[in-house]
């Protein structure tokens, strides 16, 4: 029922509350269908209908947790993201199953018999439940409005429950009436080579983030390695002039997250804007010189060309995985197998690190948007 709601309290709701383990399970929460943030009322959980619509027979909820903008997290890229969605992302822990819920109209069910471990962390404004399988990470922030506990009960819960389950190699299962967040289904075309059938290949590289830029990819490439950042910087002859400089030009994901592909045939980078799709495509035999730049201000790699470069920011994976792209490119355009070296920052303070990034900003190295992104992660991790 929702918050403007009137009438009796929904008896299977109650049932269901007062016989769930955790407190944040209520009736008012399974039969919430209130509208989103433009309506004066807090966030819904669904759009068509309260989740007590979408339980299987029998199924009995015990744990619910949610956030209104970080989204459902897989392996670090979120669906649902952003302060001005109007539907909570949720994880509803049953005895079945563990129902993840985004934008108001999609979810998954994450199987027990996948999971392999879990993982609890309380942060300065947000505590966080990650759920591992053999696969992918599940992550989601919770406000501190959650108490501690009753997210440690929960993840000592699904430990049980994955332990008892029978051993399953698919991660995901459909939920009735909504559609998939992850649709972990093969897409190779009659005639087309799979892009995920690459040698080496790093972590990073999964379907679900090559399906976010075969749409750029030739019939016949594969994947090697991936990242994903927020902005390219590209230098040199017919760049364009920006407040950077002459010839230097920034272009920034606009409409989503700049991702770019190490592949059989060259360096491709996506660039999602409002007016379109940017595509930058730098074949191997065109590129004389790759760098990595690994220091507080984040990761780069630098490709240079005889008429061209381009710094592609590279938040994710990690340096260590980014420090393997980098000389996988190298060892397609010169085959030298050497060891890349980076410029790294030492560890240091948080709070010292924070003062180093307003710093960056203030000097015009990094952009706001940049700035409230790492910051972010660092709050994460006092």
């Amino acid at each position: 029922m929702g918050l403007f709601d009137s009438g009796d309290v929904n008896p299977e709701a109650q049932r269901l509350a007062d016989s769930a383990r955790g407190k944040s399970v209520t009736a008012k929460i399974l039969t919430k269908t209130t509208g989103g943030v433009g309506s004066f009322s807090v966030q819904s959980i669904l759009a068509d209908s309260p989740f007590l619509n979408i339980l299987n027979e029998n199924e009995q909820p015990h744990y619910y947790f949610a956030n209104n903008s970080k989204g459902q997290i897989r392996d670090g890229d979120a669906v649902g993201a952003g302060h001005q969605q109007d539907f909570m992302s949720t994880f509803f822990v049953t005895d079945q199953r563990i129902i993840l819920t985004a934008a108001g109209n999609r979810g998954n069910a994450l199987v027990y018999g996948s999971i392999t471990d879990v993982q609890t962390k309380n942060g300065l404004t947000k505590n966080r439940l990650s759920v591992f399988t053999s696969n992918h990470e599940y992550r989601m922030y919770i406000p501190n409005s959650a108490t501690q506990s009753e997210i440690e009960t929960a993840a000592d819960y699904i430990r049980t429950q994955a332990k008892d389950a029978p051993t399953v190699n698919s991660d995901l299962d459909t939920v009735h009436s909504l559609r998939p967040i992850w649709d972990d289904t093969m897409r190779t075309g009659a005639g087309n080579t799979d892009p995920l059938d690459a040698t080496p290949q790093g972590a990073y590289v999964n379907q679900e983030r090559v399906d976010k830029i075969r749409d750029i990819l030739d019939p016949d490439e594969r994947v090697h390695y991936l990242t994903r950042g927020q902005t390219v910087d590209v230098e040199g002859s017919g760049a364009g002039s920006s407040w950077w400089g002459n010839d230097r030009s920034r272009k920034q994901g606009t409409r989503g997250y700049v991702r770019a592909a190490a592949t059989n045939k060259r360096v491709v980078v996506k660039i999602p804007q409002f007016t379109g799709t940017d595509e930058r495509s730098v074949p191997y035999q065109s590129i004389t010189s790759v760098d990595l730049d690994a220091g507080l201000g984040g990761k780069r790699i630098t490709l240079q060309t005889p008429g061209q470069t381009y710094h592609i920011q590279a938040n994710f994976p990690g340096k260590p995985e980014v420090r393997e792209m980098t000389r996988f490119i190298r060892e397609q355009i010169t085959g030298d197998t050497t060891t890349v070296t980076s410029t790294a920052s030492t560890e240091t303070d948080p709070l010292e690190q924070l003062e180093k990034l307003g710093e960056l900003r203030d000097n015009g190295v990094l952009s706001e948007e940049e700035f409230e992104e790492k910051k972010a992660d660092l709050l994460d991790e006092i």
